[in-house]
């Protein structure tokens, strides 16, 4: 596993699929020490006549204080949790096994290595390199949702078209089908991006406004933007990192040929999740090529 790939690793916790067991291994303690105490301190109380009321409650607590120190010390939980999960687990498909790590859980962010081979990335940068155009933004203003461009988005793009779908293409579909569970139909086109020196695009979220006239535009061609996955194209000599400064470490992916990272933009409950945040951060040197896939909730059209 690459951790210096990702900047922020939150603890890992399963996918779909691949939870632990909820059955945790509850810690039993007996009960001899607390009875022996009870005895010493009857037995003191008596000879003495010295038995003021909050003696017993006073040595009990003396006692659950320093036990429950004790216990922190040795990292020991007064209510134990379940073992720990698996920090990746192993999807298979016809054109073998997509390792998926978990990188959060809320919001749900996984990291798929060598998602691409070095020719499926190349293929993609060939396919779009001459058919590029500047990038935009759904216009939130706009009753028919049309794009616009925008300052906050400085990048080139083509969706691929039907022409373009080949043997390798229809691989790459068939894939991040895999490895989201969603149908090959609910997905945009795939959307190949360069970015020059500089380019960026900044913290935003995939999913549209349902209130606003151009959000409600775009849900009416297959609803909701549900998941996202980002497949790197090269490998950019600095910067143009993935992050989400909403999330609790402020995760950052290192754009790396081949790899990808995959997310949810809803809540299990299909609610948006504003945890999602997310930005192309700035081009260091060089460029940076990826590919975006969107996929809705139902039929794209």
């Amino acid at each position: 596993m690459k951790t210096s790939l990702v900047q922020g690793y939150e603890s890992p916790l399963p996918v779909r699929g691949n939870e632990p067991s909820d059955k945790a291994k509850a810690r039993h303690h007996s009960s001899r020490d607390l009875t022996n105490l009870d005895a010493r301190v009857n037995d003191l109380s008596s000879k003495r006549n010295l038995r003021p009321p909050w003696v017993k409650p006073a040595c009990y607590a003396a006692l659950a204080i320093t036990g429950l120190g004790a216990m922190a010390l040795l990292g020991i939980s007064l209510f134990p949790s379940p073992s720990p999960p698996p920090t990746s687990s192993t999807i298979s498909t016809v054109y073998g096994d997509i390792e998926m790590q978990t990188l959060s859980a809320k919001p749900r962010i996984y990291r798929l290595p060598n998602f691409l081979s070095n020719e499926e990335c190349d293929h993609l940068i060939e396919l779009a390199k001459d058919r590029l155009t500047p990038s935009m933004v759904v216009n939130n203003d706009d009753q028919n949702g049309n794009a616009i461009s925008s300052p906050v988005r400085t990048s080139n793009g083509y969706f691929l078209q039907e022409k373009d779908r080949d043997n390798k293409v229809s691989k790459i579909e068939e894939l991040i089908a895999a490895v989201t569970g969603m149908p090959i139909e609910n997905g945009e086109s795939l959307h190949v991006l360069q970015y020059p020196l500089k380019g960026e695009y900044r913290p935003h979220h995939d999913y549209f406004d349902a209130n606003s006239p151009g959000g409600a535009a775009s849900l009416s061609r297959g609803g909701q933007r549900v998941a996202t996955v980002i497949m790197y194209l090269n490998t950019p000599p600095q910067g143009g990192e993935t992050s989400f400064p909403n999330t609790k470490t402020s995760i950052k992916v290192t754009a790396t040929k081949g790899d990808a990272v995959f997310f949810y933009n809803v809540l299990p409950s299909g609610q948006e999740d504003p945890l999602t945040l997310h930005a192309g951060n700035p081009v260091l040197e060089g460029e940076k090529w990826i590919a975006t896939k969107w996929i809705r909730e139902r039929r794209f059209s």
